[in-house]
């Protein structure tokens, strides 16, 4: 993945926030890793919405933008089958995507990734 696409989880601030940090190495970028190549991919931004209830990804590939919902708060869920639960919503909406957009229109790309240990 292109170093620009690692930066780490941010506040609407631009400071890091380590939980939604962990989050984005746990969950986001194993499936965009193995979705999109380091030529597609552009950025990547995981953040919690203004209400903090939310959190969200964003992620550009060859200009084309992806918003992506990946769960209510903010910390990582404790259980790793829930983490694995969010890491499988994200790859087929991530999939979904890739499908529909026009530089890869009609492509079935599978993600195919580990979630790293904590």
């Amino acid at each position: 993945m292109a170093a620009r696409a690692l930066a780490a989880g941010v506040r609407l601030d631009r400071t890091v926030d380590p939980q939604l940090a962990e989050l984005r190495r746990r969950v986001v970028d194993p499936v965009v890793a193995s979705v999109l190549t380091t030529d597609e991919l552009e950025s990547v931004v995981v953040f919690e919405e203004p209400t903090g209830h939310e959190v969200r990804a964003t992620v550009v590939a060859r200009g084309e933008p992806s918003y992506h919902y990946l769960q209510m708060r903010r910390s990582l869920p404790a259980a790793d089958e829930e983490l694995a639960n969010r890491a499988a919503q994200f790859a087929s909406e991530l999939e979904d995507y890739v499908a529909e957009s026009g530089f890869a229109w009609g492509e079935q790309r599978l993600a195919r990734y580990t979630i790293p240990p904590a």
